[in-house]
């Protein structure tokens, strides 16, 4: 009979050890090329997405959706210019696209926002309606929801539906009193933003509550070469219950294509 210690020896053996190596190995690289090329997971940081996107949702980042450039490499990478103007995107990306990509003005942060505003675009806000070369953006009123921030205030929220010019619709939240995000500035009240060319424009689905291109000392226009990828798959939720799902097949917005 084999005693204990032939099989200690046996499961710490050199070949044993080879090959559990070869298959970390083999999932590292795997895990590297698919955050790399293909998707990479995101965790939602705020609530200026709302009401589509919540705090501490995850979804994937498709990363070939426009092309490669040099934000949208791995972080061991992408301090390398490894790709040049001409090389950058494939695709364009497409109005009312909602996109992971870096902040203008700090690049060590991610931000995620839908593009309004494509390169030569003109958009104003006026009274909180959307204008897009001088054209108002389709808009129905949909209600109203009682809404809490991250400082635990609880804010009404009127909820209307924005259909751009391409025919993109979703759901977008403005406060009832309409009170301005900063002192200084009035962002439903903006001047007319100029799209430079290879440039966009975004904004966050909640008006009131998020820092976007209308803020242009903190954001502004995003050069095409910050733009990560696009955000195509909400794969778990802040609000995901395991019981709902095994008992009512209920995914609280798990599993979904992102629009």
């Amino acid at each position: 009979m084999k005693s204990i210690n032939y099989y200690i020896q046996s499961l710490f053996s050199y070949k044993n050890f080879k090959e559990l190596f070869s298959s970390l190995a083999f999932a590292f690289i795997f895990a590297f090329i698919f955050q790399t090329l293909i998707y990479q997971p995101f965790k939602i940081p705020s609530g200026s997405m709302k009401p589509g996107l919540q705090i501490g949702d995850y979804l994937f980042v498709e990363k070939f959706a426009y092309g490669y450039n040099n934000s949208s490499l791995s972080f061991m990478f992408n301090r390398f210019d490894l790709f040049n103007e001409s090389l950058s995107f494939d695709t364009p990306p497409k109005r009312g696209d909602v996109i992971v990509f870096l902040l203008p003005t700090d690049s060590s942060r991610h931000y995620i926002k839908r593009l309004i505003g494509l390169p030569g675009d003109e958009i104003q806000i006026k009274d909180g309606q959307l204008y897009i070369n001088n054209v108002a953006v389709k808009r129905e009123n949909k209600g109203q929801r009682i809404d809490i921030e991250q400082n635990g205030t609880h804010y009404v929220k009127n909820i209307f539906k924005e259909t751009l010019p391409n025919g993109v619709s979703y759901m977008v939240y403005m406060e009832n009193d309409g009170k301005g995000y900063l002192n200084n500035f009035d962002h439903n009240d903006t001047p007319v933003y100029k799209v430079p060319q290879g440039h966009y424009f975004f904004m966050g689905d909640n008006r009131d509550n998020s820092i976007d291109s209308r803020f242009l000392k903190k954001m502004g226009y995003v050069p095409k070469n910050n733009i990560l990828g696009k955000a195509k798959i909400l794969f778990w939720t802040s609000n995901f219950s395991v019981l709902d799902f095994i008992t009512k097949l209920k995914t609280n917005r798990a599993f979904k294509i992102i629009k």
